[in-house]
């Protein structure tokens, strides 16, 4: 099993390099934002919020963008503008994530949850792809994962249209084996120079956590206070990913923390080029992302 080297461990410089951190504006994101900028990296901080998204980039002298992954126009409007303003990115995290009590559609016609966690950073990946190729000889793209996704059968498009039986842990659960299945596939279809990957952060006291019943009455009664970790410590893993200075055992892994932890069906290319297919099919549907998602 493929272990990832714990931070000040065999890092490669990130001085001069770009990195790109969406939903950066508090919590885990914030915190590997300012974990690469102090490894001397240009950091684009990510983030819906307008004000804590300048806040975090203004502490690390990076620049920032605002989008809200809610809105497949702002996704678009955001790899357009990145492909515009910078010439490369070495690593890129896809962090932004949120649950949701109740099963509501975007304005796109998607499940929110669904969109938010899983549709949007593929295709804000799939809109950068070529840049990402074209950057350098060892480009990263993390996405950040979760527990939730083990054991997970997804079905993408009733996932998507919000026609699966809901539970927001159901629904984050999907859309997170959907980026877990899109990981592999993403790895296995890019050129070698591109590495991705995905891991879980571990229990880390976020806003995710905090609007979670069953996990704060967990943490009241102190049935899980030893893996409860700060954003420092959960960004760990995602930082870990983008600095570590050999992936030749990482390409397409998922990740819990810093051990490799196989999910049933995730190197299973046939269904992860399923998944893919019909991701396709549904962002194709909108006239924003016709003809910036390969489906090769």
């Amino acid at each position: 099993m493929a272990q990832i080297p714990q931070l000040g461990n065999d890092e490669r410089s990130m001085r001069g390099r770009v990195v790109v951190v969406t939903g950066a504006s508090s919590g885990i994101g914030a915190a590997a934002a300012r974990s690469y900028a102090d490894r001397g990296a240009h950091v684009i901080v990510v983030g819906r919020d307008a004000g804590k998204t300048a806040l975090v980039a203004d502490a690390i002298r990076g620049d920032y963008r605002i989008a809200d992954f809610a809105q497949l126009r702002d996704v678009s409007q955001l790899g357009a503008n990145l492909l515009e303003s910078i010439d490369r990115i070495d690593v890129l995290v896809n962090n932004a994530g949120a649950m949701f009590e109740r099963n509501e559609l975007t304005v796109d016609g998607f499940e929110r949850t669904f969109q938010v966690n899983y549709l949007a950073p593929f295709l804000l990946t799939s809109i950068l792809r070529v840049m990402l190729e074209d950057s350098g000889s060892d480009i990263r793209v993390v996405n950040t994962g979760s527990s939730q996704a083990i054991g997970v059968e997804v079905d993408v498009d009733a996932s998507a249209r919000g026609t699966a039986p809901f539970s927001k842990i159901a629904s984050y659960g999907a859309a997170k084996r959907a980026l877990t299945h899109f990981t592999e596939r993403f790895d296995r279809t890019t050129p070698d120079n591109v590495t991705a990957t995905i891991a879980h952060p571990g229990f880390v006291a976020t806003a995710i956590v905090r609007d979670n019943p069953a996990q704060l009455a967990a943490m009241r009664d102190g049935r899980i206070p030893d893996s409860i970790l700060t954003p420092e410590q959960g960004a760990g893993p995602l930082v870990s990913l983008g600095v570590t200075r050999s992936t030749a055992e990482l390409h397409g892994k998922y990740f819990d923390r810093y051990d490799e932890h196989p999910v049933e069906a995730a190197s299973n290319q046939a269904v992860s080029s399923d998944v893919w297919r019909r991701s396709v099919r549904l962002l194709a549907a909108s006239n924003l992302t016709t003809g910036q998602i390969s489906t090769q």
